[in-house]
């Protein structure tokens, strides 16, 4: 039986993004370099890093990962449609169930990065054996933030307890319907994170061949079995409040980002020598996030690259940190027809009246191809 229409439409607006993966994939291989460096002989200080290391690279990725959830614009467009609530829920599930996998697969190739040949023993099966029980933990608990976001995202009447919190918690910063989401992230992987952590001591003991307690055996049991039997209840939770609690979401989103006037132009824009190159480079610059953050980083990299006892390693911390600057510019390669537009009747050089620039493509791959050749150079140095 062929789905109904407006499944197929849900389905295509919650698609994936560049940032489901490359951004805790740069989280997990600097999470990877710190374990990489650390003696092997300080079993507890690995094990306090795989505790504090893994919810860090989910976190890099949750907003991404929920995001389709509340605050996605498609959300609010569709919401006047006749759709159930649990339908909005299950379109944005499928693609954060992918955007799950990616981050776990980036977090594990780190942490197998990271242990090498330790991997062979029983301490680092123990340490791989602890990131997979808190992300498993971890994808069941996840879906309860956009849930509890939902129920608790809502106008209550006066007076009401729910009423007071939202205003205390918020303290005039955002609207109380959207206090709840300033939270929702951290205490949903803290939840994660105490469910977790029997099981990883019962794992921890078992592989230092230590006896493990049957109370911790049942902690651990419980802990996993919260975190993913509960995981059905969520969509009801959600449902119930996602038609209230995303107009708010949304007024108070367009409310912080201020009014849509453009920022002045970069001063730096004026040493390019080309318009051409001024316009996409203003473009890049204004349509990709925190380009001289993401810049930064790259160049901080290199010399962790440099400094790397790995290869792959190496080239992993510079990989994820090169995607990092890169993908984002997707962004100005879509507005190619645009350019093509604004562009075709002027006497510029025949690539621009495309839309291309290969003068600008060779300035983006510029530091990617600086970095790299830096850290190889580091790892063949005598």
């Amino acid at each position: 039986m062929a789905a109904p229409l407006w499944r197929t439409v849900l389905r295509r607006m919650d698609r994936g993004d560049w940032a489901d993966w490359a951004v805790p994939a740069l989280v997990a291989a600097l999470w990877a370099t710190l374990l990489r460096v650390t003696d092997p002989a300080a079993l507890g200080l690995r094990q306090t890093l795989v505790a504090l290391g893994g919810p860090t690279v989910l976190l890099a990725g949750l907003h991404a990962r929920c995001f389709g959830y509340l605050h996605a614009p498609h959300r609010e467009r569709a919401l006047v449609l006749p759709i159930p609530g649990a339908e909005h829920f299950a379109a944005a599930r499928r693609q954060h169930r992918r955007a799950w996998w990616r981050s776990f697969a980036v977090g594990t190739v780190a942490l197998g990065l990271a242990l090498g040949t330790d991997l062979r023993t029983p301490t680092g099966l123990g340490l791989l054996a602890d990131w997979c029980v808190f992300v498993v933990i971890a994808m069941g608990v996840e879906p309860w933030i956009p849930a509890v976001g939902a129920a608790l995202g809502r106008r209550f009447p006066q007076g009401s307890p729910i009423t007071a919190l939202q205003r205390s918690m918020g303290g005039g910063w955002t609207l109380p319907e959207a206090v709840i989401h300033l939270y929702a992230p951290a205490l949903g992987l803290g939840v994660a994170m105490a469910l977790a952590l029997p099981g990883q001591l019962a794992i921890d003991r078992f592989a230092q061949g230590l006896s493990v307690p049957q109370g911790l055996v049942i902690a651990a049991l419980l802990g996993v079995l919260l975190g993913t039997l509960a995981t059905p209840l969520a969509p009801h939770l959600y449902a119930r409040g996602v038609f209230q609690a995303v107009p708010f979401l949304s007024e108070a989103q367009k409310t912080l980002a201020g009014p849509a006037v453009p920022e002045p132009s970069p001063v730096w824009l004026r040493a390019l020598p080309t318009p051409g190159l001024r316009l996409w480079a203003l473009q890049f610059v204004r349509l990709t996030p925190v380009p001289t953050l993401r810049l930064l980083l790259l160049v901080v990299a290199v010399p962790l690259a440099w400094k790397s006892p790995s290869l792959p390693l190496g080239l992993a911390l510079v990989g994820a940190a090169s995607l990092l600057w890169l993908l984002p510019a997707r962004a100005v390669a879509r507005l190619r027809p645009a350019r093509r537009r604004w562009l075709a009747a002027l006497p510029v050089a025949p690539a621009l009246r495309e839309g291309r620039n290969p003068a600008a493509q060779a300035l983006l791959g510029l530091p990617v191809a600086l970095a790299l050749l830096v850290a190889l150079a580091g790892w063949i140095r005598p």
